[in-house]
């Protein structure tokens, strides 16, 4: 350090613990016998001085900044799945349709509102990958069985439901590893499953007060106890 130039030196004593930075580096760390705690009546304890002649107050402006230092305001920080967001930050939780806020370290969330859907005649409320709240689509109709965007039924061949227009679609079926017995087909699709198939396991997902339960032939969501459907959909539910 013997350059000429000022340098930054921070010493800091934890308990046993020794660490010296010079301009924000690391220089040196090293455990050192415990301080004594336990002072005699007439015992002095010098800072930033050898002596009583030494250096004489020469901490005292030191302090002062110190001091200045201690009111400041703190920013407090969240960190969410590694991304860091700064006090007041706000942001979307789309896995679980929430609006969250970081407010001096902590995490407030409220679920999304979603407006209430009127639609038409010819369409069907649907939920759309990607987004939380439903959106209005054309259903479609075949041979008195109303399907939604995205449904699928089989006829001579497997169609899907979209715009409101049954089209055919290829659809390749894995092999099964049950008896035919067993084979079932679930609803709104084309390819059969084996009986006791874990359709939660690849349903879309419910919200974080409702849960999926699996039936003979498709899952579907159901509020906890405490919580109410969200416009008669269980995928959402939030407090009586």
């Amino acid at each position: 350090m013997a350059d000429g130039q000022w340098h930054k030196v921070a010493l800091s004593i934890s308990a046993s613990h020794l660490l010296l930075h010079v301009d924000c580096n690391r220089i040196y760390e090293r455990v050192i016998d415990p301080p004594e705690t336990n002072l005699p009546p007439g015992s002095n304890l010098w800072l930033g001085q050898r002596n009583q002649k030494h250096g004489l107050f020469k901490l005292n402006y030191a302090e002062t900044r110190l001091s200045q230092l201690e009111n400041c305001h703190c920013e407090k920080t969240c960190q969410v799945s590694g991304l860091l967001y700064r006090d007041q930050d706000s942001w979307v939780d789309g896995d679980h349709c929430r609006n969250c806020t970081c407010k001096s370290g902590a995490v407030e969330c409220r679920r999304m509102s979603c407006p209430p859907l009127n639609c038409s005649p010819d369409s069907l409320p649907v939920h759309i990958a990607g987004q939380c709240c439903k959106v209005c689509r054309p259903k479609c109709i075949y041979g008195g069985r109303v399907l939604a965007e995205g449904q699928r039924i089989l006829t001579k061949s497997c169609r899907e439901c979209r715009g409101g227009v049954l089209v055919k679609i290829t659809e390749m079926c894995p092999p099964l590893n049950c008896s035919e017995k067993d084979h079932i087909l679930p609803e709104n699709q084309c390819c059969s499953v084996c009986r006791g198939h874990n359709f939660c396991a690849e349903a879309p997902k419910c919200g974080e007060n409702s849960e999926c339960k699996n039936w003979n032939t498709k899952a579907t969501c159901e509020c906890k106890n405490g919580y109410i459907s969200v416009q008669g959909d269980s995928a959402y539910c939030e407090g009586k």
